[in-house]
């Protein structure tokens, strides 16, 4: 039986990168729910979280090893941030369709919080699920290099990320709405949303380029 599961915590991009590859999960897709701004956007939506739709098969897996796996991959204990992302589009919640599901969520970090697991007390909330937008998709339209894979590091994110670009003028880098004061956007020359760069990455720049997964593959260069 295919069951669904909405979970929050952080960017919706490295959370769904991981929880897609779970056995018995059968499809993702990233969107906006728990806010009141009605077809929210990257750009615009306020008071929502950044989500995962999970689509799972109940023969294989379950509601609650899931929820055991979603309270490893991010940290439930730091309210409204995951790492460099900050505000309420990335608080850690977990959306539940009926009593039931509130029930072994609430249990469950019950669980966690004794387990000690994590320093802190767990913050995520539970909410229930309304509507859930898919985000839109940004398409890769300029086709160009953008990195080459010696300027690639491990960050501990899970994401791709880069000290630098493959020239100053590959990248556009954009400060994003004042919900986001802190974060730059990195776009292609065409206007395609990539990721995000922060001051915290390693020598000779200081930079962290963290790039979306999907808008980006590697080929080999020729010269």
């Amino acid at each position: 039986m295919i069951k669904k599961i909405v979970l929050a915590g952080g960017c919706f991009w490295g959370l769904e990168d991981l929880i897609r590859a779970r056995p018995g999960v059968v499809n993702t897709e990233v969107g906006y729910t728990g806010g009141t701004v009605k077809n929210p956007t990257y750009e615009d939506h306020e008071g929502h979280a950044e989500a995962v739709e999970i689509e799972y098969d109940a023969d294989v897996t379950s509601y609650k090893n899931l929820l055991d796996f979603f309270f490893q991959i991010h940290n439930p204990s730091t309210l409204n941030q995951q790492g460099n992302d900050r505000g309420t589009a990335y608080r850690s919640a977990i959306f539940y369709a009926n009593d039931e599901e509130r029930k072994e969520a609430e249990a469950f970090i019950d669980i966690v919080n004794k387990s000690k697991r994590w320093k802190d007390p767990v913050v995520t909330t539970l909410e229930p699920l309304t509507t859930f937008y898919p985000a839109e998709s940004y398409r890769v339209g300029c086709d160009k290099p953008l990195f080459r894979s010696e300027q690639k590091y491990d960050s501990g994110t899970g994401w791709p990320s880069f000290w630098a670009p493959i020239a100053p003028d590959a990248l556009v880098l954009r400060k994003e709405s004042a919900v986001f004061d802190d974060r730059i956007e990195v776009l292609d020359t065409c206007g395609s949303h990539l990721g995000h760069v922060f001051d915290d990455g390693p020598k000779p720049t200081g930079k962290r380029f963290c790039m979306n997964s999907v808008a980006l593959y590697f080929v080999e260069d020729k010269n």
